[in-house]
């Protein structure tokens, strides 16, 4: 747990009443966008639930970290870009947090990202990760794209990992 102890505005050499603790409770969300190749027309069907990607489509993926507790938390986020993609918009990952809108290289968010999710108050706190990759050439009819995020809470270096994500091309 991420836990902040907050007093109530008295020095420790006052009568202290016990400190209000505010804790951080963060979840993570990986969702991703599929932004199709208007320029290589394609029927867009779904296959077994899966609809299939074609070369030269882009995928969006937004990591959304959520917090419903009183306190900001500090979430450790890492990712990958997956096989059968290339990373564009210059390698250029986007983290919208508690601290406005950064930018950093995908380098950085392979290493880990630090990212400080907002205190909820009348609604959750809110902290995104995106960034955008395009499917490379084929070079077999059916390939499968998988990518899988990692979140790590500093204070305890847990990691909650997502489950794999799958498309069919």
């Amino acid at each position: 747990k991420n836990i902040a102890t907050i007093y109530n505005g008295t020095t420790p050499e006052e009568d202290v009443p016990s400190p209000e603790t505010k804790v951080a409770n963060i979840t993570a969300n990986k969702t991703s966008k599929i932004i199709y190749n208007e320029q290589k027309p394609h029927e867009h069907i779904v296959v077994n639930g899966i609809e299939p990607l074609h070369e030269q489509d882009i995928i969006e993926y937004t990591i959304t970290l959520t917090n419903v507790g009183q306190a900001a938390g500090t979430v450790k986020v890492s990712d990958t870009v997956p096989e059968g993609t290339t990373i564009i918009n210059d390698g250029i990952v986007t983290v919208e947090d508690k601290n406005g809108t950064s930018t950093y290289e995908i380098s950085e968010l392979v290493e880990g990202i630090d990212v400080i999710v907002p205190e909820a108050n009348e609604e959750a706190g809110i902290a995104t990760v995106t960034f955008r990759v395009i499917v490379n050439t084929f070079d077999t009819e059916i390939k499968v794209i998988r990518n899988e995020m990692i979140t790590e809470n500093i204070d305890l270096d847990s990691v909650i990992k997502s489950e794999d994500f799958k498309w069919l091309i």
